[in-house]
């Protein structure tokens, strides 16, 4: 009899030990799932996925859930797709400007090209009134020296003139004597 009693209280004390064990184990079990948020299985693939760069990734947390790591996990993501989401409007935006600069850099050239294809229509016009300028310089040169030759030509001729009155003033005179 003492041998049952001694085996009925290793057996109870087996048997809260059990007890125990299993109620630890629950517990550490819980704790370990509310750490983390989830079964193992389910959190190892949503991290798998965002590693594989899959933002659009949906987490499935407890209602309360932002201490556990898949809350963090799904704080992080949801901040990754704001920042894409910014970044992919920045390059839009960039791509808009880009756009507008070369519309803007092209009209600028043809307008470039305008000036050029004028500067050179008025370089011509400037050399062909530069060529008309030195023609009438040329001709006005021309028409003071022929005036001065006219103006010579003339006092000659009018000391001519002067001359042959002076001849015929001077028969004149002489006529009148011998008469």
């Amino acid at each position: 009899a003492a041998f049952w009693q001694v085996a009925r209280q290793i057996a109870l004390l087996v048997l809260l030990a059990m007890v125990l064990t299993a109620a630890l184990s629950w517990y550490i079990r819980r704790w370990l799932l509310q750490s983390l948020g989830g079964e193992v299985s389910t959190a190892t693939a949503l991290v798998q996925q965002v590693a594989a760069g899959n933002f659009a990734v949906q987490f499935q947390l407890a209602p309360g859930d932002q201490h556990s790591l898949l809350a963090a996990l799904s704080t992080l993501v949801q901040k990754l797709r704001d920042i894409i989401g910014q970044q992919s409007q920045l390059a839009d935006q960039l791509a808009d400007q880009s756009a507008l600069l070369d519309d803007n850099s092209q009209q600028t050239q043809h307008i470039m090209q305008d000036v050029i294809h004028q500067t050179s229509q008025v370089a011509t016009a400037v050399h062909q009134m530069s060529t008309t300028c030195e023609d009438m310089a040329r001709s006005a040169t021309l028409a003071a020296r022929s005036t001065r030759e006219a103006g010579t030509e003339a006092e000659a001729g009018v000391n001519a003139v002067a001359q042959t009155i002076s001849a015929i003033d001077g028969l004149k005179n002489q006529l009148e004597q011998v008469s």
